[in-house]
């Protein structure tokens, strides 16, 4: 069993609604379901290393939820929160912000 992390991400209501809606549809636990979002959006952002990623700020409204991630996954988003610039939570709701619009 891989190591686990827990971070504390701020989404809205509705995303974590509809995380929970993946994870009921799937027969998986909500960590799994984060964490293929991360790993989506990280096999993503290895692709692109030579151009420009904008990452999304966590919406105003939202509230803090906490979620497990893979330790190895958390690895891969220090790098590139480091790369470029900007902070492990941006990098990690940017993965969650967008595998929710994908499944919409």
């Amino acid at each position: 069993m891989p190591k686990a992390s827990i971070k504390q991400i701020k989404t809205t209501t509705a995303q974590h609604e509809q995380l929970l809606n993946i994870a009921r549809t799937t027969n998986s636990t909500i960590s799994q379901v984060v964490n293929t979002a991360l790993t989506i959006f990280l096999a993503y952002r290895s692709e692109i290393a030579e151009t420009h990623q904008e990452y999304l700020t966590s919406p105003e409204p939202g509230k803090y939820r906490s979620y497990w991630f893979d330790d190895s996954l958390i690895k891969h988003v220090k790098r590139y929160a480091d790369i470029d610039g900007v902070s492990q939570n941006r990098i990690i709701y940017t993965s969650i912000f967008k595998y929710c619009q994908d499944k919409k």
